[in-house]
């Protein structure tokens, strides 16, 4: 099946701080792909110092989309993690 998707903003490596955290330009859907050969885990904030928080493994070599708040900001275990906003996917 073929997904497509609009990309809105440059790809980036996920920071791997809260206190590094990105909006992804104020994104309300990211793509995130692990470009690595290990599980990693990423975490979705409301703010850098938040204990309303959400995290979530993404499989190795795997690319999830991921709805959040435009505000929300996310971190990753490590830089294999990707980063790009886009426009929802349409069937």
């Amino acid at each position: 099946m073929v997904s497509y998707l609009k990309p809105l903003s440059l790809e980036v490596a996920c920071p791997t701080t809260a206190g590094a955290a990105i909006n992804v330009s104020s994104a309300r859907d990211v793509r995130v792909v692990n470009s690595g050969s290990t599980a990693r885990l990423l975490t979705i904030s409301s703010s850098a110092n938040s204990g309303d928080s959400a995290s979530m493994t993404i499989a190795p070599n795997d690319t999830v989309i991921v709805p959040k708040a435009s505000t929300d900001i996310m971190f990753g275990a490590h830089a294999d993690l990707k980063l790009t906003s886009v426009q929802k996917p349409r069937g």
